[in-house]
């Protein structure tokens, strides 16, 4: 692993509703960076963002599962909107996620062009605009709100019946190593 992949902290989340094994959960451990797994709850999320774990990281790739989408998603945008859909707590938050931050705000882990090219090179990835209204886009949202000076990517994975999870583990990798080139 490149000393970039050594300083990205990458998260998974646990399982939720119909999705028993999370696939977020085994890329992260098997990725080869450091990695924490969280349980899909907001005050999992709230306490995580504040942990010295997250404050020592230099980067951090957040990862989840979105199981209706047959590849791999890179998240452009994390939005300031939480939808109806309880956490495995039984918690809410529906609304906004910040009353004073934007509407958007912009994933900074890879540069534009990298990701471009390898999106060209792949059909097993897409971009996308939409990070969802549960958790994956609440810790992509508050965690780019809280670290503005960090780099911070998100990255929906797909379910291992439509993308094999050894296909996924090396995509994680390849872009973890893609984050290496941006500046």
């Amino acid at each position: 692993m490149d000393e970039v992949g050594r300083r990205t902290l990458v998260t998974g989340f646990g399982p939720f509703g119909t999705v028993g094994q999370n696939p977020s959960e085994k890329l992260a451990r098997q990725c080869g960076s450091p990695n924490a797994i969280l349980e899909v709850s907001y005050s999992a999320v709230d306490a995580f963002l504040e942990s010295s774990e997250v404050q020592l990281a230099e980067s951090m790739l957040l990862m989840g599962v979105a199981a209706s989408r047959p590849t791999l998603s890179i998240e452009k945008f994390a939005r300031n909107h939480n939808g109806h859909h309880p956490d495995v707590e039984g918690q809410i938050r529906a609304g906004q996620i910040s009353e004073e931050g934007p509407l958007l705000l912009e994933g900074n882990y890879w540069c534009p062009e990298a990701i471009a090219a390898e999106i060209v090179a792949d059909p097993r990835i897409k971009l996308s605009m939409d990070a969802g209204g549960y958790l994956c886009n609440y810790i992509f949202y508050s965690a780019l709100a809280r670290f503005p000076s960090k780099r911070i990517g998100f990255l929906h994975v797909a379910l291992e019946e439509r993308v094999p999870i050894g296909d996924q583990l090396s995509i994680v990798k390849r872009l973890i190593a893609l984050a290496a080139g941006c500046p």
